[in-house]
């Protein structure tokens, strides 16, 4: 038996348009079950949630306090319970899955045996065609949680996206959990790396992962998060997780030059940044934000206190190319 998990946080439409699609998924062999936790919301998700109970094979849970993985946690503890159960597929509360989703789990997981995790397909639902930017100087896979240019077979443990992924129950009922310090958790600055964490300890424990194109779902992208404040804030949160977890900087550099190199952007980049090309500029302003993110994740990691995450904004406009930045001078918030 296939065992669906997800949380949501007032999910409300977005939440609603997943269940739907889900009654449209076709059963695997051996039965699914879904887990749905209620995480905080104020809006009528919980409503949503319980609506589908004659719809979906649905339980759902409440989770009292903020936090993505906390929420999963509280549906591992009932997934557990069910011994028929060997397969744990979490997706978020804002994709379209496929009518063959379920069927495409069961048989990626039967055909690959010596596998323990899977990277599930994710492709971009856009709530329109997307900025000519944004595909082509943006990484939608880190700012989206999208698959791009990947193809069945094995893959890197980072792969696996919450979005769409699955690992053996076995891994779950030997004690493994998400790590509710990591994650969304109702912050704007959140620290990313709720799936990355669990990844890097499975794979610490000799777990391989294997990226399954059959099992796909779209994930609905917003309005908001085709501008450029969020996508920036995202490569903070981003870089912020990154440095939580102990991962390397993506330019190999270390703590203490990175710090360096940090507050002499904040001094260089507003004045900077208007004199560069849209490519290099955008370029720049990502790495920063990344590299602020990056610096207050390994900080956090070390005990001390984080230095850009509350500071302010400078803005900068050149004219006819992209109109705005949002240029940190000391961070983003």
């Amino acid at each position: 038996m296939i065992t669906v998990m997800l949380s949501s946080c007032n999910g409300g439409e977005r939440l609603k348009r997943t269940l739907e699609s889900m009654t449209r998924a076709r059963e695997p062999v051996g039965g699914c079950r879904l887990i749905a936790v209620d995480n905080c919301s104020t809006d009528d998700s919980h409503t949503i949630m319980t609506s589908y109970s004659g719809l979906l094979p649905i339980t759902v849970l409440q989770e009292a306090v903020p936090g993505k993985n906390r929420a999963l946690n509280r549906a591992l503890e009932e997934a557990v319970k069910n011994a028929s159960s060997d397969l744990f597929v979490f997706c978020d509360d804002d994709v379209l899955v496929s009518e063959d989703w379920l069927l495409g789990w069961r048989a990626v997981a039967d055909d690959q045996p010596d596998y323990t995790a899977f990277a599930g397909l994710t492709l971009p639902h856009w709530p329109f065609g997307p900025p000519e930017w944004i595909p082509r100087l943006v990484n939608t896979t880190i700012v989206y949680a999208t698959h791009a240019d990947m193809h069945e077979g094995p893959c890197d443990m980072r792969c696996m996206h919450g979005t769409n992924m699955a690992v053996r129950a076995s891994e779950f009922r030997n004690g493994c959990r998400f790590n509710p310090n990591i994650g969304p958790n109702g912050s704007a600055t959140y620290a990313m790396g709720s799936e990355t964490d669990l990844a890097l300890r499975l794979e610490a424990l000799g777990c391989e992962c294997w990226f399954a194109e059959r099992p796909a779902v779209y994930h609905i992208i917003r309005s908001d998060q085709l501008e450029k404040d969020w996508i920036l804030n995202r490569g903070y949160r981003f870089g912020r997780g990154t440095g939580l977890m102990g991962e390397p900087h993506n330019m190999s550099l270390s703590l203490g030059k990175l710090s360096v190199k940090n507050r002499v952007k904040a001094f260089v980049y507003p004045w900077l940044l208007p004199l560069l090309s849209l490519e290099e500029a955008w370029k720049r302003q990502w790495q920063w934000a990344y590299d602020c993110g990056y610096e207050d994740g390994a900080l956090e990691r070390l005990g001390k206190p984080r230095l850009w995450l509350n500071a302010g904004r400078i803005s900068i406009c050149q004219s006819g190319q992209m109109a705005r930045y949002n240029v940190p001078s000391k961070g983003l918030t």
